[in-house]
C-alpha cells in the first residue's frame, strides 16, 4: 500500500488551505481548478504539472516516463507523493485524478466534478480536434485501464464518491457558475472549519 492510502488525519504542514479537485477526463476540472486558485489566491498544481517534473528530474521525455509508468506502480506513486507533499505545504488547488484520495487524509475540501458520459467525450473530441467515437473509444478504454490499474495498485475505486465533501455536475453549467459555486462551497467550508476550532 502506497503512502496515498496511509496516515492519520492531519492539518497541512504548511498551516494554509488545501482544495483537492479530481474528476475524470472532460468534466472540466482542468478548467475550474486553475480559475478557483486565483480567485482564492492560492497555488495551483496539477498532476501533469508533477508529471512533467518527474520526467524532468529521470531525464526523459513524457512519452518514455508514460511507457515507464506502464510497467509497474513506482512511477505512480513517485508521482502521488509529490502530490501529497506539495498538498501538505498548504495554500493550494491540487488538481488530479486521484486528488481527493491523495488528499483524504489530511484537513482538505475534497470536490469532485462529474459530468454526463456523451458530454465529457464531446468536450474531449472538440478539444483534441477527433471525431465523437474516436474520443469515446480512446477515453473510455483509457479509464477502464486507470481504473482497473488503481484498484490493484491502491485498492481504492476511483468511481467511489462518498470521500469528496462536495460532488458537482458540470453537465449544465457554465464554466462561470461552476467556479462561483466552487468558491462558494470552499470559503464555507472553511469557515466551518475556523468556527469548530474557536
Amino acid at each position: 500500500m502506497s503512502d496515498v492510502s496511509k496516515g492519520e488525519a492531519a492539518e497541512s504542514r504548511g498551516g494554509g488551505m488545501v482544495v483537492a479537485v479530481s474528476g475524470l477526463h472532460g468534466t472540466g476540472k482542468s478548467t475550474y481548478a486553475p480559475l478557483l486558485a486565483e480567485s482564492l489566491g492560492l497555488r495551483y498544481v496539477s498532476a501533469g504539472m508533477v508529471f512533467r517534473e518527474v520526467a524532468r528530474k529521470r531525464n526523459m521525455t513524457i512519452v518514455e516516463l508514460s511507457a515507464e509508468a506502464a510497467r509497474g506502480p513506482s512511477i505512480d506513486r513517485d508521482i502521488d507523493n509529490l502530490q501529497r507533499s506539495e498538498a501538505e505545504r498548504g495554500d493550494i488547488v491540487l488538481d488530479s485524478l486521484l486528488a481527493g484520495w491523495i488528499c483524504r487524509n489530511l484537513d482538505a475540501a475534497k470536490i469532485c466534478v462529474k459530468a454526463d458520459t456523451d458530454i465529457r467525450i464531446g468536450r474531449i473530441a472538440s478539444r483534441d480536434g477527433i471525431s465523437f467515437q474516436e474520443a469515446r473509444e480512446i477515453t473510455l478504454k483509457r479509464e477502464e485501464i486507470e481504473i482497473d490499474r488503481l484498484k490493484k495498485y491502491y485498492g481504492f475505486d476511483l468511481l467511489e464518491l462518498s470521500i469528496y465533501d462536495l460532488v458537482i455536475d458540470s453537465t449544465h453549467l457554465t464554466t462561470e457558475s461552476c467556479v462561483k459555486i466552487l468558491e462558494t462551497f470552499v470559503l464555507e467550508w472553511r469557515d466551518s472549519r475556523l468556527s469548530k476550532q474557536m
